[in-house]
């Protein structure tokens, strides 16, 4: 399916790794230009020259920055537009659902999970806005199985997530005046190298085993080329009247009608 893609330029926040990494390669893919980001300058560096080598040097560019503080995000906006026009399409990958306390009522926890996984988002909805052109955008943000179904994650990840639906959905009107769609995608369990999901099979291979056949109907982890086609098709032409919706993207683990 064509889903008119080449020649967009998209921006794709903690993408070095993981998910963020596979939708940049499924972008190029497509023909587009990617920006990604991350954190660490070595780790950004070494997927700049991976995706260059497989895409072209024109069509790859990397800026460091942690996306979750305010000066950080204005900052990676302005560098953007040193090597690009306007950006077509954004996708805010950037999350965390590791806890940092035992205390699942942890005041901090609470607000770094706020801040990493919901105001991340909405500072880079707010700083990026005037990068988009006149013709408008596509903005698609990562939710989580855990903002719709009550399931092991921790509290404060679970209530970030489901701030971020609540941000697409009330987005949605306001962005469309100028010509931009916002949507999400909500994974479920997702395994990758260096993720929460490794580090969990490593910890508790059998309870993950029985966990998956008996919480997930398809049996089996998704991947992160499964979430990346996910998102393409919400950033894509293909789904022009598609604007504040959620793809739960999780095996059927959702029970929820």
């Amino acid at each position: 399916m064509e889903l008119g893609l080449l020649g967009k330029t998209v921006f794709i926040t903690a993408s070095t790794g993981g998910i963020g990494k596979a939708i940049a390669e499924a972008f190029l893919r497509e023909g587009a230009a990617v920006i990604i980001n991350g954190r660490s300058q070595s780790k950004l560096d070494d997927a700049v020259n991976i995706l260059r080598k497989k895409f072209g040097d024109n069509k790859v560019y990397g800026i460091q920055g942690d996306m979750s503080e305010n000066g950080f995000i204005r900052d990676t906006i302005y560098k953007m537009k040193e090597f690009v026009s306007h950006i077509d399409i954004i996708v805010g990958n950037l999350g965390t659902g590791k806890p940092i306390s035992d205390d699942k009522f942890d005041l901090e926890e609470w607000q770094y999970m706020l801040k990493v996984n919901l105001l991340s988002a909405v500072g880079l909805i707010h700083d990026a806005l005037d990068l988009f052109s006149d013709s408008g955008g596509s903005i698609v943000l990562m939710g989580s199985l855990a903002a719709h179904e009550r399931i092991g994650a921790p509290p404060a990840y679970a209530a970030a997530k489901a701030g971020v639906i609540s941000l697409v959905k009330y987005a949605a009107p306001i962005l469309i005046r100028r010509g931009i769609r916002i949507n999400a995608v909500s994974p479920g369990n997702i395994f990758f190298q260096g993720g929460r999901w490794e580090e969990l099979t490593m910890q508790e291979p059998d309870g993950t085993k029985e966990y998956l056949e008996t919480e997930v109907p398809m049996k089996r982890f998704g991947t992160s080329e499964e979430i990346a086609e996910t998102v393409l098709f919400l950033a894509s032409e293909r789904s022009g009247f598609t604007t504040g919706s959620v793809i739960q993207a999780d095996g059927g683990q959702s029970r929820g009608i």
